[in-house]
């Protein structure tokens, strides 16, 4: 028999004769004057945040709490101090120390009950199976709280919000980056937090812990620019508006439908579409020297070139014929 066997089998033989000297709950945490402490890590040094660990080869205190089967359960927590002569046992350790407890392990020490207090000779210490890392792949839809499209990480650690789509439903996700969160996004050398985008994509690998997930990794998929459209048609309308000789507003944000011939279809088809202009959008009128919005009339013809926006065409710059006038 090795050492660590041996000690984790004096520990069962040790609590198997306590629960039929003493009961189930005289081997239980808490419970006066038993010389066992079993349960969940819950402080170590005091400290109770996830993950702090004690020191190997030093002496220290950690905390373990446990539950009974009463409704509601009974929280009962011991503390267990350690010296540098605990012997340690962890089965996926060769030479375990206290720098091996950590707040969220779960540990059964054996040692003499004093007060309350278990000074303990062995400590079986068992950690906890890692979180499973997800796989989330979504739109980032904001950076830091912050849904302006453009808007992106800065600094080495944040937070951004992606829409994860599974089968028709959507969740949305916390993604919360770190100094030793990794980078990835295709023809980008040494990629950062800063190009994680509001309207990019993202896929966050990492544990979920409700919802949130700590990404280990992001890797960042930058949407394709929109598509660039050239079309030219009639003029159908301006603000909405059919009446003839309705025109737009000189230097202002509006929009004009332009109705046109679809060759891409079978047969071909006349399509409507609405053209989105602003106060800074170019115009040319070939009788008109410094054209503008008001050079857009119904009954006039207009070619535009622009991306396609959900439909609408954004305007790039926008052409305009007027209509010609009646013979007499």
């Amino acid at each position: 028999m090795n050492y660590r066997n041996g000690v984790a089998r004096v520990a069962a033989l040790t609590i198997g004769a306590l629960a039929l000297t003493t009961g189930v709950a005289g081997a239980s945490a808490g419970h006066a004057g038993s010389p066992v402490a079993h349960g969940t890590v819950t402080a170590v040094g005091g400290v109770t945040v996830a993950g702090t660990c004690g020191t190997a080869g030093a002496a220290g205190t950690f905390t373990v709490t446990s539950s009974n089967n009463a409704t509601p359960p009974v929280l009962t927590s011991v503390d267990v101090d350690v010296t540098t002569a605990t012997s340690f046992v962890n089965h996926k350790l060769a030479s375990p120390t206290f720098g091996d407890v950590c707040v969220g392990d779960t540990a059964i020490a054996i040692g003499a009950n004093v007060g309350g207090v278990v000074t303990a000779s062995a400590v079986d210490v068992k950690t906890p199976a890692p979180v499973k890392p997800e796989h989330d792949f979504g739109k980032v839809v904001d950076v830091g709280g912050n849904p302006d499209t453009g808007t992106c990480g800065s600094g080495s650690s944040g937070m951004f919000t992606i829409d994860v789509t599974n089968g028709g439903t959507t969740v949305v996700k916390q993604v919360d980056v770190t100094p030793s969160t990794q980078y990835y996004e295709p023809k980008v050398t040494g990629a950062t937090f800063a190009d994680v985008c509001v309207g990019y994509s993202a896929l966050a690998i990492g544990p979920d812990v409700d919802g949130t997930v700590t990404a280990g990794l992001v890797a960042i998929h930058v949407p394709k620019p929109p598509k660039p459209l050239h079309v030219a048609g009639l003029v159908t309308a301006v603000g909405g508006n059919p009446a003839a000789g309705t025109c737009g507003t000189a230097d202002t944000v509006g929009a004009f439908s332009v109705t046109y011939t679809d060759n891409n279809t079978v047969p071909a088809s006349l399509v409507t579409r609405t053209v989105n202009v602003t106060g800074s959008t170019p115009f040319f009128d070939r009788v008109v020297a410094s054209a503008t919005f008001a050079d857009v009339c119904v009954g006039s013809k207009a070619a535009v070139i622009g991306t396609d926006t959900t439909g609408d065409i954004d305007a790039l710059a926008v052409a305009v014929t007027p209509p010609k006038a009646p013979k007499a």
